[in-house]
């Protein structure tokens, strides 16, 4: 369906990004657009036991109106800002399951933090149906550095969930081309061969072929290795240089300079050195390893900074025997297979990116218990295995946007059961399969994600090629769903320069990654854009590996299931004012005209007395004015009672600021 847009372009070069709000909730990435409709969910596969099914479905039902867990995402028009200038937000404030217009709260928090995490500016914001905007003006004087972006609800402090972005502010001098530069892995150590990606493009995004370029790696601050290279037909160039086989240190940097039009332009970035300092963590798929089972093994590698390092290793056991070999896949995670014994002990060592005698004890292995494995994926449904060391009765299931999309009972035992989840009807997003034993205890949990790829086709047309400064320009916009029908909604759209955006490299999750897997999973998720880049072939196992090796978020079935209270300590805080208006004998005054003074709207009380002012701007108003009388308004309350002249009695009124005439 068209859409007009009009913008003043100060910039002759532009990028623009469209996100469309359709349905209850649709988005759209910088690669095209990707649905996430959480329209209703399609009626449950249920076979089995039904009385421990509607146990699930009440006590999980229990605990999320208990909880009324809330998302939120904020969108800048850019994260990178010179002193003086103004950041501009929207922000989406959602329902954690269905991503609808948030029920609990309508009342948003922004705080702007300096880079030592004091409070510079802090804004109260109203959400109406789910939605905010605002601005932060960051003054002249700012000292440039990294500042913070903070957001929640006073609802959202009762389990210390925040949405924060990185800022940075410094004077910039733009550069005249886009140039990228990237290093094919995480982790390089001693005797290494390092390789870099280096693409070059015009400002009109236009490769630029056949450049030579010098490039200067600095080794440990002193060390230096140069050369040479050229770009090929699409602006790309690797470098490759061999580090010294000596190191003491991480400090490494690598620089490339070309010449364009009489000008030198450069780009640099770290060298991820590692030396034997690595955190290396293992995750048995489904929990747990169990002996005689076999097991699937994801494993994470971070550096001594916390950051993803890729490595290379071998498993043992404890005789020192190698069991299998691995190499991650995608920032330091990956996986292996094996089946453990019941008595024996496993341990890793790591071949590379620095060979080491040090090995990784892995999880102690179960006598007994269950395996859950994800044995395969298509467009249409997750397929599971299951088995156990002893035979007994199980129960898998599978939530969708917290709710329950699947419950099947399982025979298990030392024979595999295959089982088909369907998911082709499901939202995008994540599905949590959970294995409960006969006993109804939690054994195993899976999670996997569902329909990444259901997307929407956005075609931003502009009116003319080229504009100049101060020019009004045109864009037509078309939304069609994967099937090619029409898709109606509300835009947010952000015009920036493209070379600005360049240089800022900005790789914080964009609405997509923070909605839908951000919010979903526990830990900070390195570049979480990448998993929704269509354009990346690995991105789809990469994010199944992360999953495997990153735990649900939200709750757990052990307190879902043994009823544990939700510790209530900030209320959820509507923008609305409501009440009611009574007589002086008690009963509800009808009919009657309620004003928010001064110059605010006018309401008539229904039948019982009812008034209700929503999204109430408590800086434009300071009472309610009824019959010639005002109650002074000091915050918002859904619990006012206001009295007719002549009001003797005792009770509420007391409880109640008392109107007065002016």
């Amino acid at each position: 369906m068209p859409k007009t847009v009009f913008l003043m372009l100060y910039p002759i070069t532009i990028w623009l990004w469209a996100l469309l709000l359709a349905g209850p909730f649709t988005t759209a990435d910088r690669s095209g657009g990707i649905v996430a409709d959480r329209s209703e969910h399609p009626v449950p596969f249920v076979q089995g036991d039904t009385g421990f099914y509607r146990e699930l479905i009440s006590k999980l039902q229990q605990r999320l109106s208990a909880a009324s867990p809330e998302k939120l995402c904020l969108g800048f028009d850019r994260t990178l800002l010179q002193p003086g200038e103004t950041l501009w937000f929207n922000a989406w404030l959602r329902n954690a399951g269905d991503l609808k217009p948030a029920e609990n709260s309508q009342i948003l928090y922004v705080e702007l933090l300096d880079p030592r995490g004091s409070v510079l500016q802090r804004k109260t914001v109203i959400a109406r149906e789910g939605s905010a905007a605002g601005e932060f003006d960051f003054s002249e004087t700012l000292p440039g550095g990294l500042y913070k972006i903070k957001a929640y609800t006073n609802w959202m402090q009762n389990t210390g969930e925040a949405f924060e972005r990185t800022i940075t502010l410094q004077k910039v001098v733009l550069p005249n081309l886009n140039l990228k530069l990237q290093f094919e892995r995480k982790a390089f150590g001693p005797g290494d061969v390092a390789i870099a990606r280096f693409d070059a493009m015009d400002l009109e995004n236009k490769p630029l072929a056949g450049r030579k370029l010098r490039f200067e790696a600095q080794i440990q601050g002193a060390e230096n290795i140069r050369g040479e290279a050229a770009t090929d037909a699409n602006g790309r160039a690797y470098i490759r240089f061999q580090l010294p086989r000596e190191l003491v240190s991480t400090d490494g940097l690598l620089n490339i300079q070309l010449e364009h039009q009489g000008q030198q332009e450069a780009i640099s970035r770290a060298i991820p050195i590692v030396l034997n300092k690595i955190d290396l963590q293992f995750f048995p798929e489904g929990g747990d390893l169990v002996g005689g089972l076999p097991c699937r093994v994801a494993f994470k590698a971070l550096n001594e900074f916390g950051k993803p390092a890729d490595v290379e290793g071998e498993l043992l056991d404890e005789n020192g025997a190698r069991l299998a070999t691995f190499t991650s896949f995608h920032d330091g995670m990956g996986i292996f297979d094996f089946t453990p014994r019941a008595e024996g002990r496993y341990a890793v060592r790591l071949t590379r990116p620095v060979a080491s005698a040090k090995t990784y004890p892995l999880p102690m292995v179960q006598a007994k218990g269950y395996r859950l494995h994800l044995s395969r994926q298509d467009a249409s449904a997750a397929y599971a295995e299951v088995s156990a060391t002893h035979p007994g009765q199980a129960f898998l299931t599978a939530t969708s946007g917290d709710k329950i999309v699947f419950f099947k009972e399982i025979t298990v035992g030392n024979t595999t059961r295959s089982v088909k989840i369907p998911t082709e009807n499901l939202p995008a997003g994540i599905v949590r399969l959970t294995l409960f034993d006969h006993d109804r205890f939690e054994q195993a949990e899976r999670l996997v994600f569902v329909n990444r790829d259901r997307g929407l086709n956005i075609e931003i047309r502009p009116d003319r090629e080229q504009y100049l400064p101060r020019d009004k320009v045109r864009l037509d916009i078309r939304v069609r769903d994967a099937a090619g029908n029409p898709v109606e909604g509300a835009f947010s759209l952000a015009v920036a320069d493209d070379k600005l955006l360049t240089f800022a490299d900005d790789k914080q999750g964009h609405l997509l990654a923070a909605l839908l897997l951000e919010q979903d999973v526990k830990g900070a998720i390195e570049e979480p854009n990448f998993y929704f880049d269509r354009d990346e072939p690995d991105a789809q196992q990469a994010l199944d590996y992360l999953l495997m090796t990153q735990g649900w978020r939200r709750f757990s079935w052990r307190e879902v299931l043994h009823n544990q209270p939700f510790a209530v300590s900030y209320p959820a805080e509507k923008a609305e004012l409501s009440g009611k208006l009574l007589r002086a004998n008690g009963k509800p005054w009808a009919k009657t005209a309620v004003k928010l003074h001064p110059e605010g709207p006018v309401q008539m009380t229904d039948a019982e007395g009812r008034f209700s002012f929503k999204y109430a701007d408590l800086e434009k108003y300071t009472h309610i004015e009824y019959n010639h009388l005002y109650y002074p308004v000091y915050g918002y309350t859904q619990n006012i009672v206001l009295w007719e002249p002549g009001y003797v009695g005792t009770g509420i009124i007391n409880q109640e600021r008392q109107a007065s005439s002016v």
